[in-house]
Order: structure tokens, then C-alpha cells, then sequence
């Protein structure tokens, strides 16, 4: 899988590069959607949401959506991060100020 792990240290050519490849492998099947969570991908996608680019915002949108859109369980796994990241960069609005991976 793509070296997502320092995705927050790219450029944002390689940023939406990389949610374009994740984006064509979860798109296919809950089981590769799961694959793209599993790698770690999911916090990486979910932290190019709040980029200054929109081209990476929708990138990465467009892969969220993906991959929450295969089922139920899938979709709960892409919310929780999502609730987790939001809680962490906007402290004054949730009661949680740290952030754990997803």
C-alpha cells in the first residue's frame, strides 16, 4: 500500500495523488475498502479534509465516501475517525482534546 504514514509531510500533488490510488482500490469491494483501512489510510485521508487545496479535500472525499459507501460497517469505521479528528482540532466544540489514530 502507498507510504501513507508521512502523508501529512507531502506536498499536496502527492497528497491527492495518493487519495486518487486509495480511492481506485476501495472504490471495488467492501474487502479492499477494508484493506485501505487497515493500511492506516483512514487518518491520513481524514487530516487531508482540512487542507488549504481543494483539489486534496476532494480527493479525499471522494475516497471517504467510498468507502463508507460499501456498508454499514464500513461507514461507522469512517464516521468514528472522523468524529475522533474533529474532536481533536476543534477542542472548544467536543469535550475530547487528544486525538488517537483511527
Amino acid at each position: 500500500m502507498l507510504q501513507v504514514y508521512s502523508l501529512s509531510e507531502q506536498n499536496r500533488f502527492y497528497k491527492q495523488a495518493a487519495a486518487f490510488c486509495l480511492r481506485a482500490v476501495a472504490k471495488h469491494s467492501p474487502e479492499l475498502a477494508q484493506a485501505v483501512i487497515d493500511s492506516g489510510s483512514l487518518d491520513s485521508l481524514v487530516t487531508c479534509l482540512e487542507e488549504f487545496d481543494p483539489g486534496v479535500k476532494e480527493a479525499a472525499a471522494w475516497t471517504l465516501g467510498y468507502i463508507a459507501g460499501h456498508n454499514a460497517e464500513l461507514a461507522q469505521q469512517v464516521r468514528r475517525c472522523v468524529t475522533v479528528h474533529t474532536a481533536a482540532f476543534h477542542p472548544f466544540q467536543h469535550s475530547s482534546a487528544h486525538r488517537a489514530p483511527c
